[in-house]
């Protein structure tokens, strides 16, 4: 990537959560409550994304501006929390699709809908600040990847067409 690619990247995975966190934290400060939610991504748990580095950096960062600014606002009574969405089919999941990464996203991503189905509730009744609320853990991957042979083309046909677009977007 080019450096001015780098820099967008980075513009808009950090500091737009910084500058939003910002602006919205005047209110909530007036009335001493109210829940913020980041979005974290590839990275934001520390593994290595090889040919994602300054996306999966840019998100490496949520976790700590979240946890961070939980500390610094718990005297208000605000809640600020990550939620990991998990491989969710977006504008930029389609534009960069490879076969591998077809068959990934079968297997482990989901719609928006279905994504959001699950973790609204749940960002509504958590009662912690600074965590991470996960859309999949550990065993439901382990068991995406056991019944993948279910799974085929099941968002995406092999030759990249995105199937069932009413509902994702």
């Amino acid at each position: 990537l080019e450096l001015e690619e780098i820099a967008k990247v980075l513009e808009i995975n950090v500091l737009s959560v910084l500058n939003a966190s910002k602006i919205v934290l005047r209110q909530l400060k007036k009335q001493k409550y109210g829940k913020i939610f980041n979005v974290a991504g590839m990275g934001s748990d520390g593994r290595p994304a090889p040919k994602l580095i300054p996306y999966a950096a840019s998100k490496s960062t949520i976790p700590i501006i979240t946890k961070s600014l939980s500390k610094e606002l718990k005297e208000y009574k605000i809640q600020v929390n990550y939620i990991h969405p998990g491989m969710t089919l977006t504008d930029i999941i389609t534009s960069q699709l490879s076969p591998q990464l077809i068959w990934i996203f079968n297997i482990l991503g989901d719609i928006p809908k279905n994504v959001a189905q699950k973790l609204v509730p749940k960002m509504k009744k958590t009662k912690k600040t600074g965590k991470g609320i996960y859309y999949s853990k550990s065993l439901k991957v382990f068991w995406k990847f056991a019944t993948a042979v279910f799974r085929k083309e099941r968002y995406i046909t092999k030759d990249g067409q995105v199937k069932f677009e009413n509902e994702v977007f």
